[in-house]
């Protein structure tokens, strides 16, 4: 409580306060006059996690972003400021407070890009429409420590550091054919005795597989003594029971002459008579 008439008052937290001006007349007669007043005091913004990646190269753009927030940056209210709160008006609409906010950021505090002998002031400037994030790049490998700086409309201003490490340039995947008999030497030196069980292990099972295919079936060990008992070269399956499904039909008898008729070597059978 002032009784002043123009007390001057600060506020120790943000948030939306309610100020009552109460006025007695000079007579004592008890009547009064009472106006009531809303006063936001503004609350810096808030800079929440980092979203950058975690693997980083030399040389290779990365996009830093951060998740940030501001109470006042709404369109419920305008804000005016008036500059000269001593001329005794109270309603002055100077300049217009923004209610956006405003991201710069540093990708490296320790060097001084502009060489103006403060490397923390190297500020880059969103050029998205978000007003949030950059791309950036490095090209010395390292531990690095980026800062974002964020501003309200008031001016008032916080900042977050994070460290970023920054890998050697990027190379392709090896694969087996790069390896040489000096690295395979390598590795087996430095391999701990489970990894040689795990090897002897796959190593077995690849065998045993191949075995396993490579054992005859029942149908080509048939095929084998077939081959052998008939004396020839080759003896193709192609399903059915062999010897019977698998043969080509003798070629029909041609006209024999009595000599070959009474030949016992030409596989004539001589037809059975009927005597009476």
């Amino acid at each position: 409580i002032s009784h002043e008439p123009m007390p001057w008052h600060s506020f120790e937290r943000p948030g939306t306060y309610k100020v009552t001006l109460t006025v007695r007349d000079s007579y004592l007669t008890g009547d009064v006059t009472r106006e009531t007043f809303t006063v936001i005091v503004n609350e810096p913004p808030i800079i929440g996690e980092f979203d950058i990646s975690e693997t980083i190269y030399v040389g290779e753009s990365v996009v830093l972003d951060v998740n940030v927030s501001d109470s006042e940056n709404t369109a419920d209210y305008v804000v005016w400021r008036d500059l000269d709160v001593n001329d005794g008006l109270h309603t002055d609409r100077d300049e217009r407070i923004p209610s956006s906010i405003v991201v710069l950021w540093d990708s490296d505090l320790e060097i001084d890009s502009d060489e103006n002998g403060d490397p923390t002031d190297d500020w880059l400037t969103p050029s998205g429409a978000d007003g949030i994030r950059v791309a950036a790049s490095w090209d010395e490998l390292g531990v690095k420590i980026v800062r974002v700086s964020v501003c309200d409309g008031m001016g008032v201003c916080i900042s977050k550091d994070t460290e970023v490490t920054v890998l050697a340039e990027k190379l392709a995947e090896p694969s087996l054919s790069d390896f040489s008999l000096q690295d395979w030497q390598e590795w087996f030196v430095d391999a701990s005795g489970e990894s040689f069980m795990v090897l002897a292990l796959i190593a077995a099972v690849l065998i045993l597989g191949w075995a396993v295919m490579r054992s005859p079936t029942e149908i080509e060990e048939e095929a084998e003594q077939a081959a052998t008992t008939y004396e020839v070269d080759e003896v193709q399956s192609y399903g059915g029971v062999l010897g019977m499904d698998q043969h080509t039909p003798p070629p029909a008898p041609g006209i024999l002459s009595k000599d070959e008729r009474r030949s016992g070597s030409s596989g004539y059978v001589r037809p059975l008579r009927r005597r009476r």
